[in-house]
């Protein structure tokens, strides 16, 4: 079946606009160079959604949907609408990459356009490897040395990464810090530079910590996993620190969720320098893969053990598949003081969602279909 063509044109001037422009819901707002954005998850289910402002519509009007130019959808109006918008799904294959210019007519009414950027590729690529801890192709963070001692500023560098776009959000995590960097014009294709203070250092305390970033772009894209990680040890005494020990870490520092299975995790502490009656908190600071914070939290006494071993529930390592999570104890003694031993950080490895090559089309809505075919 093919759409009927009107001799009316497909532009118009501000005053002939006899409808407002259609609206996508959940689209990006503030996007540069456009009104709103749409980004891959809302393409997913094989079409995009839009709402048309029902006012004057009746049962039987006909909606013509353009992109640009192009004509890419036919639909009747079967039922009174009452006042509701008119919800409609454009097929996914006929929405472009890039600016378009989304527009509609009700018989021969023609409606503003929404200007939309259009983006479905992610930062990064495709990942190589996508059951390695970290996305194959952002490489680790660059600093030298690896060993800090608080004294003096760091500078950190990240070389660039595939689909590197301006106004993509480069996310660097140091141990309890977290650096956002906006990427302008003239740094795509070039290294991005970070700036670690000695008061960032010096604030994680001493111990073992994992640089890496994640990436989002301006639609709210972000890369399949963050990037690869370069180990760091904060060490501002003399003294070498020990880190607690974890099970079930390989030497990359990653814990695997398909080794572990069902299984707790285990967090040692070796006591043998400490006294009988101190108490001993286990600080566990998760961060999941969109950065959403999981705090938790274990308590123990210590009597005449010389290691102390605290157990993290299967579920609370579950929910940060693809982050990472820095960890700690607290030593409190009988006299009420307090001291911070060395932290240690890891990646949580897990089958977070990968983009699917194909989901499933919605139904459209009655008396409703696409044009130009195939």
């Amino acid at each position: 079946m093919s759409p009927e063509t009107t001799d009316l044109p497909l532009t118009l001037s501000a005053d002939h606009y006899h409808r407002p422009a259609p609206e996508i819901p959940g689209a990006i707002a503030l996007i540069e160079d456009a009104q709103v954005g749409v980004n891959l998850a809302m393409l997913q289910t094989g079409a995009l959604q839009i709402a048309i402002d029902s006012q004057a519509v009746k049962p039987g009007d006909k909606l013509l949907v353009f992109i640009d130019e192009q004509l890419v959808l036919v639909s009747l109006v079967e039922r009174p609408c009452n006042g509701e918008p008119i919800v409609r799904n454009i097929p996914a294959k006929c929405v472009p990459d890039g600016i378009i210019s989304l527009s509609y007519r009700v018989n021969v009414e023609q409606s503003a356009p929404l200007k939309v950027l259009v983006k479905t590729e992610l930062p990064g690529g495709v990942d190589p490897k996508p059951e390695a801890p970290g996305h194959f192709l952002l490489t680790p963070p660059q600093l030298t040395p690896t060993t800090l001692d608080g004294g003096q500023a760091e500078t950190v560098r990240i070389a660039p990464y595939p689909g590197m776009r301006h106004n993509d959000v480069v996310m660097l995590k140091c141990g309890n810090w977290t650096l956002p960097h906006n990427v302008t014009a003239h740094e795509v294709g070039q290294p991005l530079t970070f700036t670690l203070s000695p008061e960032m250092v010096a604030s994680n305390g001493d111990g073992a910590i994992v640089l890496y970033y994640t990436i989002s772009d301006a639609v709210g894209n972000r890369a399949t996993d963050h990037s690869l990680g370069l180990a760091v040890m904060i060490q501002t005494g003399s003294a070498t620190p020990v880190a607690p020990t974890v099970s079930g870490v390989d030497q990359q520092n990653a814990l695997y969720l398909s080794q572990l299975g069902s299984q707790t995790v285990t967090v040692s502490l070796d006591t043998r320098a400490f006294t009988a009656g101190d108490r001993f908190t286990l600080v566990w600071s998760g961060v999941d893969r969109t950065g959403g914070i999981k705090l938790f939290t274990q308590e123990q006494i210590l009597e005449r053990q010389t290691t102390l071993e605290f157990s993290v529930a299967n579920n609370t390592i579950q929910e940060l598949a693809g982050g990472s999570a820095r960890l700690f104890f607290t030593r409190t003694d009988a006299k009420g003081g307090e001291q911070q031993l060395p932290s240690r950080e890891i990646l949580i490895v897990g089958n977070t969602r990968r983009v699917s090559a194909t989901e499933a089309s919605p139904q459209q809505a009655p008396g409703e279909f696409a044009a130009g075919g195939s």
